[in-house]
């Protein structure tokens, strides 16, 4: 470009506007700044808006940076605008498969269905909306992932799940370490029984990373029990994924990664199964025994290292393995309340629900409270909610919509296959006690978006990137392993 007088000009021009739109309104400007930037992505390389939606989801990042913006009455995550456009690129570029869309139509139905009635019975829209945007980005992560893996974009979407990791898992340790305020939750790590709060007073983080590291720790040790990949092509994954589950001190990591590995060893029906738990433990336990050498050395860090594992220990395993504290848990106690409020609702209303935006408890506790405000609309059992709001027949849809692209991997999945698997088992058993699905606050629907189109890009692989059939792109889609980062690669209520 020619340096000339009327270039100079215009950019003098610029910069002036700028720098008085700073000092009047810093935030218009920065964010007329931040709309220029998305649209050059959007008509310069749009495929970005995928790696930019699912970092922004599912990145713990510093309170300091917003992870929402108002918008009137409701809020706007960062990536939702992002999220919808990459499907819509997606869809468009790489067309998905029949599986894809019988999947999306069933999504379609789920969420058309309930949204309506719950207008029609003359709920709140703000609550409907809310309760419908989860299922949305379902929906449309779903989209993304069906579409992009299998084409020459799957292994940039690896490299921003590492990127995202790795990010995540550096905040995190600097969360717990130094109280650096991070978008999620923050709380104390002891549990709640009878009344009296029990436990180390380490720093519980639950962030929009949470999730996606138990799906990568199922992902992971699916493929490590059956041997479909080594282990030096996981780590990269496996590491910040296990300081962020860690340190998250949740007790639903452990059913996850449970349920992914009882699937993994049933699907795979192999003797190398075997050797591959016993691996998985005897690394388990060095890691344990190093960890708590180095927690009772004078080493600096070692401390703050006791501390977390006996929290660990108080919180995760105590907590969900002895049968006293189970039953004096104030956190469980309330989950069966919850519950029993949900069957009364089901059995008014089994066939249809009682559409989005119903409210099937009572609100208690002081104003601005969950218990208040979100309490009353809120079922941790997922299952249980799909009920009390589209009853049998959304439950039927939700089945189908997920059953079914796992039934399409259960002969002898290749590496991403059994991955894919593993994570959505224990996605779908965690779903039992946390609401993923509908979690757009929490990053749990993008994940369960992912996981789901990451189990239908089958069909998507069979396209190269400009839509004709590349056989042999199926048979990278279905069999090929997951692909090392470079070395560059950057190294609502308690559960």
């Amino acid at each position: 470009m020619r340096v000339t007088p009327a270039a100079c000009g215009g950019v003098a021009v610029v910069a002036v506007a700028a720098g008085a739109g700073i000092v009047v309104d810093p935030v218009a400007v920065l964010a007329a700044a931040v709309a220029v930037v998305l649209v050059a992505i959007i008509a310069l390389r749009p495929v970005w808006t995928a790696h930019i939606a699912l970092f922004l989801a599912a990145t713990t990042l510093p309170a300091a940076l917003p992870y929402y913006l108002p918008a009137g009455p409701a809020t706007v995550f960062l990536f939702e605008p992002l999220l919808y456009i990459a499907a819509a690129y997606a869809i468009w570029t790489f067309p998905p498969g029949r599986a894809a869309v019988r999947c999306l139509v069933a999504f379609a139905v789920l969420l058309a269905v309930p949204l309506v009635h719950g207008y029609v019975a003359g709920h709140s829209v703000i609550v409907i909306l809310s309760e419908a945007r989860g299922l949305g980005a379902v929906g449309a992560a779903l989209v993304v992932t069906a579409c992009l893996i299998g084409t020459e974009h799957a292994r940039g979407l690896l490299l921003t799940l590492a990127s995202s990791l790795w990010t995540s898992a550096l905040f995190t340790v600097l969360g717990s370490a130094t109280g650096l305020p991070l978008n999620g939750r923050m709380e104390n790590a002891g549990l709640s029984v009878s009344g009296v709060e029990v436990g180390a007073a380490a720093v519980r983080l639950l962030t929009p990373a949470s999730h996606v590291a138990d799906a990568v720790l199922s992902a992971c040790l699916a493929l490590l029990v059956t041997g479909r990949t080594g282990v030096r092509r996981l780590l990269p994954y496996l590491v910040p994924a296990l300081v962020i589950s860690f340190l998250g001190f949740s007790r639903n990591t452990l059913l996850a990664i449970a349920a992914a590995v009882v699937v993994a060893v049933a699907v795979d029906r192999s003797r190398r199964s075997l050797t591959g738990m016993l691996r998985v433990l005897a690394a388990t336990a060095v890691t344990v025994a190093v960890l708590a050498g180095f927690a009772a050395s004078p080493a600096p860090g070692s401390a703050w290292v006791s501390l977390q594992g006996d929290a660990f220990y108080e919180r995760v395993i105590v907590g969900a393995l002895d049968p006293d504290i189970r039953r004096r848990d104030a956190s469980a106690l309330a989950r069966e309340v919850e519950n029993q409020f949900a069957v009364a609702a089901i059995r008014e209303a089994p066939l249809t629900g009682h559409g989005l935006g119903y409210a099937y408890r009572p609100a208690y506790g002081p104003r601005d409270t969950f218990t208040a405000t979100v309490g009353p609309y809120y079922v941790h059992n997922f299952y249980l909610w799909l009920l009390v709001k589209a009853g049998v027949l959304g439950l039927a849809a939700w089945l189908s919509a997920t059953l079914y692209p796992l039934l399409l991997h259960l002969r002898r999945p290749g590496p991403q296959g059994m991955a894919f698997v593993g994570a959505a088992v224990g996605l779908l058993a965690v779903c039992l006690v946390a609401p993923l699905p509908t979690g757009i606050d929490d990053g749990g629907s993008v994940v369960s978006g992912v996981l789901l189109g990451g189990l239908l890009a089958r069909d998507a692989g069979r396209r190269s990137s400009g839509g004709a059939p590349a056989p042999e792109a199926t048979r990278s889609a279905s069999t090929a392993s997951i692909p090392r980062p470079p070395q560059q690669a950057p190294g609502p209520l308690s559960r």
